[in-house]
C-alpha cells in the first residue's frame, strides 16, 4: 500500500539498488531517514553526510548518534507494539502511532533557505570528516585481544582517582576488585 502510494504522487521516483552508494547519492540533494524503529547506528546518515547532504533524520535510536551533532533531529512517536498477524515478509505487523508532520516540514522549508541549506551541508561535511578520521578499523579487535591478557585472569581494569589519598586508592580498589571477584562454590 504504501508503494503505491508512494508511486502515484508526481515528485517521486524510485531508484534501483546499485552497489556503488557513490551512485545513489549523486544524485541526493538532502537525505531524510523517517525511521520509526529503534534503529541502529545509520552509517548512510554519516556517508551522506561526508559528501556535504545535509540530513534530516528521526530523533531515535542509533540515528541520534549517526547524526553527529549536527543533522536536523525530529521527534517522532516510534513503533511500540506489534500485532499477531504477520505480513508478506513474515514479519510481525507493527502498530504504528500518529505521528505529527510538522516538525517534518519545518525542517524541510528552513532547508530550502539557500543560506541554511549551505551552512549545514558546511558542518555536516566537517562532523563526518572528523567522525570518520578517528575511526580505526582495528579498534574492536585490539579491544577484544585485550580483554583477556595474561595474568588478568579475565579481571576488569579498575583504576581509582588521583585525587584520593594513597590509602584510600588502596581501599578503593581493594573493594572493587572484591566485588568483581567470583564467589567460589562451597566444599562438600
Amino acid at each position: 500500500n504504501d508503494r503505491r502510494t508512494l508511486e502515484s504522487l508526481p515528485n517521486f521516483r524510485w531508484l534501483q539498488p546499485c552497489q556503488d552508494i557513490e551512485q545513489m547519492l549523486e544524485e541526493t540533494r538532502l537525505l531524510l531517514m523517517p525511521s520509526l524503529w529503534l534503529e541502529g547506528f545509520g552509517l548512510i546518515v554519516v556517508e551522506a553526510m561526508l559528501r556535504g547532504i545535509p540530513v534530516v533524520a528521526s530523533d531515535e535510536g542509533g540515528l541520534r548518534e549517526s547524526t553527529l551533532g549536527v543533522a536536523r533531529r525530529v521527534p517522532v512517536s516510534p513503533i511500540r507494539e506489534f500485532t499477531a498477524a504477520f505480513d508478506d515478509r513474515h514479519l510481525p505487523v507493527p502498530v504504528i502511532p500518529g505521528q505529527d508532520i510538522e516538525p517534518w516540514a519545518r525542517a524541510l522549508s528552513a532547508l530550502a533557505r539557500e543560506a541554511n541549506y549551505k551552512t549545514e551541508s558546511r558542518a555536516s561535511k566537517i562532523a563526518a570528516e572528523r567522525f570518520v578520521s578517528g575511526l580505526e578499523p582495528n579498534q574492536i579487535e585490539r579491544f577484544l585481544q585485550n580483554l583477556n591478557q595474561p595474568g588478568t585472569r579475565g579481571e576488569p581494569v579498575v583504576r581509582a582517582p588521583s585525587s584520593l589519598s594513597p590509602e584510600k586508592r588502596e581501599l578503593l580498589l581493594r573493594r572493587l576488585r572484591g566485588s568483581h571477584q567470583k564467589e567460589k562454590p562451597p566444599q562438600t
